[in-house]
Formats: structure tokens, C-alpha cells, sequence
């Protein structure tokens, strides 16, 4: 399946740093900016609606990010 949003070059870069770090290290990296990007937009801009969107996404990629390596074992 094709990410139709990502240009070779940014999946590359994903791919690399899936291999420097791991699986996890990146999910967790993803919850983090997640939160942040909720934070921005909920202090910035009082839009409360949006921020909550990226807050469920962060909870969804932490879920993500405990199961997944787990199951890839790494």
C-alpha cells in the first residue's frame, strides 16, 4: 500500500529512521509531536476540536507504539 501523501524522499527518511532507531523510538516520537502539535493548537489558536483530533491520533500511536514492536520483536 502507497502513502500518496509522502514523497519517496520523506519515506526514505522514514525508513532510515526506523532503521538507526527502531519502530517504537519513531511511534513514540509521533505520540510526542502529536501532543505537542495539540498543545500548540489548543494555546494558539483556542480551537479545542482540532486539538482533541490530534490528542486521540497521540493516543492511538501510543497504543501503536506499545504493541507493534512488541509484536515485530524489536
Amino acid at each position: 500500500m502507497a502513502n500518496r501523501d509522502l514523497t519517496q524522499a520523506e519515506r526514505d527518511t522514514l525508513e532510515a529512521l526506523v532503521d538507526s532507531a527502531n519502530l517504537g523510538a519513531v511511534l513514540e516520537a509521533l505520540v510526542e509531536i502529536c501532543g505537542e502539535k495539540a498543545e500548540h493548537i489548543r494555546t494558539n489558536w483556542q480551537d479545542r476540536e482540532t486539538a482533541r483530533v490530534w490528542d486521540t491520533g497521540a493516543g492511538r500511536v501510543a497504543r501503536a507504539a506499545v504493541e507493534i514492536p512488541h509484536a515485530l520483536n524489536c
